[in-house]
């Protein structure tokens, strides 16, 4: 072989050596965060195997049962292009209170407070101290373009709605 070939093939395998580089980057990036309290404790998962990042209520909070509240968590975030984040109530507090939460998307270009919408479904009233856990954040891909079609694919369920799977 020539120079020159293997001059164009040291540069193909540079091409995708960036290439699949900046693949890896898509699959398994790093969400930014930052503080704005001076007291806010770090984001963290409870576990290394954890989906969800551990979201605080930066403020003390009592909740009588129905009660509806708009959390304040003390961070923002910087989800990645293609994610998003999906705020979802924590288990145990869920369960053994009712402690649920009503909305929750934060957005790739969202850069404001996280905040948790909070209802106590409930029969006792709900305290939660500052910085206590009130609910998790996870972080999923999202398909970021639609395209309009005239048809669309078929499936087996066809346009079933509401019950149209079965029941137990």
């Amino acid at each position: 072989m020539t120079d020159s070939v293997f001059e164009q093939l040291a540069q193909r395998h540079d091409e995708l050596m960036t290439a699949h580089a900046q693949l890896l980057d898509r699959l398994n990036p790093v969400m930014q965060w930052r503080p704005l309290r001076a007291n806010t404790p770090p984001l963290t998962r409870a576990t290394d195997g954890a989906g969800g990042w551990d979201l605080v209520a930066a403020d003390a909070v009592t909740l009588a049962p129905g009660e509806r509240a708009l959390l304040h968590t003390g961070i923002a975030v910087a989800i990645p292009e293609g994610w998003v984040g999906l705020i979802w109530p924590r288990s145990g507090l869920a369960v053994d209170q009712g402690l649920d939460r009503l909305a929750g998307v934060v957005d790739s270009d969202y850069r404001g407070e996280v905040r948790v919408a909070v209802i106590n479904r409930g029969l006792d009233l709900i305290r939660l101290e500052s910085n206590e856990r009130c609910a998790q954040l996870v972080v999923v891909p999202c398909l970021i373009d639609a395209e309009e079609s005239q048809s669309l694919a078929p499936s087996g369920r066809g346009n079933g709605g509401f019950g149209s799977s079965g029941s137990f």
